[in-house]
């Protein structure tokens, strides 16, 4: 879904899966499968939150959805992280939810499972036990866990100091990919001014417009390294 362009999904999936044929013959297909199997045939699509076109999803996920309740044998399970679900979700797919024709379910990460999830993720990543690392709330949430495998150094940590490790590995990359002397942090004063802006105007998002035109980039010399 990271590809997607402006034009509706219906007709983008068929275009990606290099088919040779439309989504009504698609779904007719997999429907055909599910009937003959006597089971549902589930149509995954993760993170859409993720797209770097993410109004596709507004335009296009109710006309897949209107074609899906048609049929028998085929559903959509989609996934979205929370606090992104009114830039992916029209409002006629949001009163679907709301009405609860649309089943959502919310996932809790390792709550429920922390001590085996967490040790599962040390061992992959040969890290040794510690009692200490059970005790971390932050331990529950699977994203947070891999990126504390990722950038592990063998102290002692805190959520403060994984994210500054994150902001000087990230920093290192980013330098290297624009070209930049490494020896002088940046990355750290573009999330400044994105956390800056946050407040100002007291909301989440920030459009790719907004993001172009902050002053870091003329500051840092990168205003053509966007």
């Amino acid at each position: 879904n990271t590809y997607l362009s402006n034009d509706p999904i219906t007709m983008q999936i068929p275009s990606h899966l290099e088919l040779g044929f439309d989504i009504d013959e698609l779904l007719n297909i997999l429907e055909g499968i599910g009937e003959q199997h006597h089971q549902c045939v589930v149509i995954f699509i993760d993170a859409i939150n993720e797209s770097v076109n993410k109004d596709v999803w507004k335009t296009g996920l109710i006309i897949l959805i209107n074609k899906l309740i048609k049929l028998n044998h085929v559903r959509l399970a989609i996934s979205v992280r929370t606090g992104y679900e009114q830039l992916v979700f029209d409002e006629a797919v949001q009163l679907k939810i709301e009405s609860e024709d649309v089943v959502k379910l919310v996932h809790t990460g390792f709550q429920e499972e922390s001590v085996e999830a967490t040790k599962a993720f040390l061992d992959y990543y040969n890290i040794p036990f510690s009692p200490s690392y059970f005790l971390q709330q932050e331990m529950t949430n699977p994203l947070f866990l891999t990126l504390f495998c990722k950038t592990y150094t063998g102290d002692d940590f805190d959520i403060f100091t994984l994210f500054d490790r994150i902001i000087e590995k990230t920093d290192k990359e980013v330098q290297k990919a624009v070209s930049l002397d490494e020896s002088y942090p940046v990355l750290k004063y573009l999330i400044q001014e994105v956390a800056e802006f946050q407040l100002f105007h007291g909301k989440k998002v920030i459009t790719k417009q907004e993001l172009l035109d902050f002053r870091f980039w003329n500051t840092f010399g990168l205003t053509n390294s966007k």
